[in-house]
């Protein structure tokens, strides 16, 4: 079975393996824990080298969601879509990822205020991070103080 690699809500990364979706856990390799570890204790974990998956604990504690999940990707789909093409309408965006997608998936997504709000941020960051990128900062600062005002000095 393929995984994939996406980002969540909040730009973290997340696994999609089949119909779960796992969060990256902190240490020396990639190490991802169910998105639902601490809600129904699941202990479904994975680990991924390269390309390779490895599955440590595959039994999830919970039924897993084919609509959630594919929704959860939808949902950064626009994202990516809103970031490369900033001059499309937010709801031209949000109506072509919604023709890919079954009802049941759309019916699993926020509502269209909350999606649009969401493509309006990562714009803004998409904007914000060109912006620096194309900052000149080896150019040294160079200030005309020649039409400064003098300050008085006391005598």
């Amino acid at each position: 079975m393929s995984f994939e690699i996406s980002t969540s809500k909040r730009g973290k990364p997340i696994l999609v393996y089949g119909d779960a979706v796992f969060w990256r856990e902190i240490g020396q390799s990639v190490h991802w824990k169910c998105c639902l570890a601490v809600r129904h204790k699941c202990k479904a974990r994975m680990k991924t080298v390269g390309d390779e998956l490895h599955v440590s604990h595959h039994q999830h504690s919970h039924p897993l969601s084919c609509e959630g999940t594919m929704a959860r990707l939808a949902y950064d789909s626009m994202r990516r879509r809103a970031e490369a093409d900033t001059e499309q309408p937010a709801s031209d965006v949000i109506r072509q990822t919604l023709d890919e997608l079954p009802e049941e998936a759309i019916s699993c997504l926020p509502k269209e205020e909350t999606v649009k709000r969401r493509i309006r941020y990562a714009r803004q960051r998409a904007r914000q991070n060109s912006s620096l990128n194309n900052s000149p900062d080896d150019q040294p600062l160079i200030l005309d103080l020649s039409m400064a005002k003098k300050a008085p000095t006391s005598s």
